[in-house]
């Protein structure tokens, strides 16, 4: 202790301390310890020197390291240390207190749970660091803080590190995506987190950077994969029955395995809620990732996403009534893969009276088209007289907008393809078509 004492930080107190350490081990730690929080975390004179509060940091990790079984008993001091060193003001210090935080969970595991909540606060407000090797450091560190704590955490941790889902550093949001895939497939008690961590994991399949979209894709694949065979009773008989590829799926698309699925069909009760409220948000970065998530949740859930689907319908709705909207491209993108998987009677029973009870505008007809495009022929060959009385009607024939017609000859394509595969059932409704079609022309060229 007087050596560690001397105004000389340096070669007096590494000789000083390791000597002590290695001569008396369990009954010095804890005087060590004791020092150690009265220099960091009261005597601030003491400390003014960064290169001093480093040392001291960089003492206790080795401290960890090699007396992991004999820091029990001043295990609170060291949390008292670390949790005043990691909001230091100096970065260096600041990433070793994070390592040593880590260092510290895994290596008291059997009873860092009693202490985890203590460290979590102040690791959280150092994720939103300025200093992207900070904020990265901060988020790896709390993978095993939170992997070795109660799990009560979890929610809190979740809400605030979603923030750092639009952070301008690919490894800062990758260091997201990974520790967020580590706690679904290894965290005790899992399960009864995935309402917060699924939002997470699917929001990074839409990430800005390849590399990092290809790297969630794979650890949601994981998932699934692991969802299932831990639950291989449950899905045992769909398994059996399930075939590898559907004839009538987006094109040059992976279809998530079951247990991705099924895990997004189960959460789209809070899924869609959420797509809907940020949708129409004001910050143009979160509608675009409503606008993307949309996405994802239309493949993961197929035709699961009904749930919900008069208000989705309604926002997208409006969405797209702006053409220049930011998210506006990914919500017709979302409407196109939902075609795939909703049956027209479904979409249609709220579209169609929309439509018929207000002023139809060009987002009304982006989503309709969108939602017709990739249904097949004789599913919507039943439906083909409410469109066309839908259609036919002045108030969108005869409108004079050239995005509206533009998307409306989209709908009038799809109806002609329906045509030319179902003559038979369709045969009845030519003249009105013809009517419609000609209609759009003259308002075009007028």
């Amino acid at each position: 202790m007087r050596c560690m004492s001397r105004n000389d930080h340096t070669i007096s107190q590494d000789s000083g301390v390791h000597w002590v350490c290695r001569r008396h081990r369990t009954d010095c730690l804890c005087h060590t310890q004791a020092y150690h929080r009265q220099v960091l975390v009261y005597e601030r004179k003491v400390q003014r020197s960064e290169e001093v509060r480093l040392f001291y940091v960089q003492l206790l990790r080795d401290i960890i390291k090699n007396y992991e079984q004999l820091i029990f008993p001043c295990l609170h001091d060291i949390i008292s240390i670390s949790t005043k060193s990691i909001l230091d003001k100096c970065p260096t210090v600041i990433i070793d207190s994070y390592l040593c935080a880590k260092e510290l969970a895994m290596a008291t595991k059997l009873y860092f749970h009693s202490v985890a909540d203590l460290l979590v606060e102040p690791l959280l407000i150092a994720t939103n660091h300025d200093q992207c090797t900070v904020s990265y450091t901060a988020i790896i560190s709390l993978d095993d803080v939170i992997m070795y704590s109660n799990g009560e955490q979890v929610p809190e941790v979740c809400t605030s590190i979603s923030s750092r889902l639009f952070d301008q550093d690919v490894h800062v949001r990758l260091a997201i995506y990974l520790v967020v895939s580590n706690w679904m497939l290894n965290l005790h008690d899992r399960y009864s987190y995935f309402p917060k961590l699924i939002p997470l994991i699917l929001t990074a399949q839409v990430d800005d950077h390849l590399p990092n979209r290809e790297e969630a894709e794979r650890q949601w694949d994981e998932i699934g994969n692991q969802y299932i065979t831990e639950n291989i009773g449950q899905f045992r008989e769909t398994l059996d029955c399930l075939p590898e590829n559907l004839d009538h799926y987006p094109p040059n698309v992976k279809r998530p395995n079951l247990g991705c699925r099924s895990l997004v069909a189960g959460e789209v009760l809070n899924l869609l809620p959420v797509i809907i409220r940020e949708l129409d948000d004001e910050k143009e970065d979160i509608s675009i990732k409503a606008g993307q998530l949309l996405c994802v949740v239309a493949l993961n859930a197929e035709n699961s996403i009904i749930q919900h689907l008069n208000q989705l319908l309604t926002v997208m709705t409006k969405c797209c009534r702006q053409p220049n909207h930011v998210a506006a491209n990914h919500v017709r993108r979302g409407a196109e893969i939902m075609s795939y998987f909703i049956s027209p009677s479904i979409n249609l029973k709220f579209l169609i009276p929309t439509m018929s009870d207000t002023k139809p505008h060009v987002g009304h007809m982006i989503i309709l088209s969108g939602l017709l495009k990739n249904v097949k022929s004789i599913e919507l060959s039943t439906h083909m007289k409410s469109i066309i009385t839908l259609l036919e009607k002045p108030e969108i024939c005869e409108v004079c907008d050239s995005l509206f017609e533009n998307y409306l000859l989209q709908v009038i394509q799809v109806i002609g393809h329906v045509f030319d595969a179902c003559e038979s059932e369709c045969q009845e409704l030519s003249y009105e078509l013809f009517k419609i079609f000609i209609t759009v022309q003259r308002t075009t060229l007028d």
